[in-house]
């Protein structure tokens, strides 16, 4: 049971950081609150290294969820 509750609290802190990730990628001016808080915007190659975040925030949710044994 403790590993059920653990797994879902950390694929919703996961899917919650994506969600930032993919709004940073969008060009939203959330870029202070990421990457040391030097740009507003991000620019392109800090773009592409947020996307690439996204993908491995997703690997680990899929990772997470098989170990728990929910997937």
């Amino acid at each position: 049971m403790i590993l059920l509750i653990t797994a879902i609290i950390a694929c919703v802190l996961f899917v919650l950081i994506s969600v930032f990730q993919i709004l940073l990628v969008l060009g939203l001016p959330f870029g202070r609150a990421a990457f040391g808080g030097k740009y507003e915007r991000l620019p392109t190659n800090l773009r592409i290294i947020s996307l690439i975040a996204v993908g491995i925030f997703i690997f680990g949710i899929i990772v997470i969820l098989e170990r728990a044994g929910i997937i």
